[in-house]
């Protein structure tokens, strides 16, 4: 059996050649692989201004169980790693995209969980002010004493509309 050879200076430009075209290659799909930066940037935009409008909700009271289902959905999310791509960034600029959808999203449920909360506060305390003055008419006319004193700071409740303060400082703290 007679086996082909190359001279020696061919079978090395071969190579030379080969080696350089795979390096181009390797190259093109590594830089390729990744997502357009702006995306990325959009998405780590997305969640920094999630986690501050949680840390907003927690300032104002909400409680960290009633922001858990959030919470959990941002860690998940976080979890996520942008897909591997050799021929093109698209997948990676559309999970980039797609996550920035997503935490923007959540940012809108903090903040409907905060005007949701703000508006049972509100409404509670209208309810307390009302009771309050239920009872305060139930003593006066059984004779109590008090009752002047009383309602004198029920009026200095009513007049500052204590109910109302928490709704218009959280709708300034967004504008």
């Amino acid at each position: 059996m007679r086996l082909l050879t190359h001279p020696q200076g061919q079978s090395k430009k071969t190579c030379r050649v080969s080696s350089f075209v795979l390096l181009i290659t390797l190259l093109t799909l590594l830089l390729s692989a990744c997502g357009s930066p702006q995306t990325e940037q959009q998405a780590n935009k997305s969640k920094t201004e999630l986690d501050s409008q949680i840390t907003n909700a927690r300032n104002a009271g909400i409680s960290d169980s009633t922001l858990q289902p959030i919470i959990n959905q941002e860690k998940n999310l976080s979890q996520t790693n942008a897909p591997s791509t050799f021929f093109s960034n698209q997948p990676a600029t559309n999970y980039y995209q797609n996550l920035a959808k997503r935490y923007q999203m959540l940012t809108v449920q903090v903040r409907g969980l905060e005007d949701q909360v703000t508006q049972e506060l509100s409404y509670q305390a209208v309810q307390n002010l009302q009771d309050f003055q239920t009872i305060l008419t139930q003593r006066q006319t059984q004779g109590f004493v008090e009752v002047s004193t009383f309602s004198n700071l029920y009026h200095t409740y009513s007049k500052q509309n204590c109910w109302e303060q928490p709704l218009t400082s959280s709708i300034r703290s967004r504008t």
